[in-house]
């Protein structure tokens, strides 16, 4: 059986390290790995992630809860979403 995949464009004031600390913190090792998180690159200043549709509410939940980093506010957010890349891009 193949598992679907879900392609993210996410928006961070903080970049990529930022990202991955949210979703991280909130789902931690094994919750990361199960959905299979991955940030791939950055387009026109925002991020295209992948990860399995079925963590794909766990992951828009961990960047909508990620408000602030070492006591400063910060913006953490799924934009966008697409079963391909070139029509999450477009």
């Amino acid at each position: 059986m193949k598992v679907k995949s879900r392609y993210l464009l996410i928006e961070s004031s903080g970049g990529r390290e930022l990202v991955e600390k949210a979703v991280f913190g909130f789902l931690g090792e094994s919750g990361f790995s199960e959905f299979n998180f991955k940030m791939l690159f950055q387009h026109r200043g925002r991020w295209v992630a992948k990860c399995y549709l079925k963590g794909l509410e766990h992951i828009i939940a961990a960047c909508a809860l990620k408000c602030s980093d070492g006591g400063k506010p910060v913006l953490v957010r799924v934009v966008k979403i697409s079963g391909t890349i070139s029509a999450l891009t477009s």
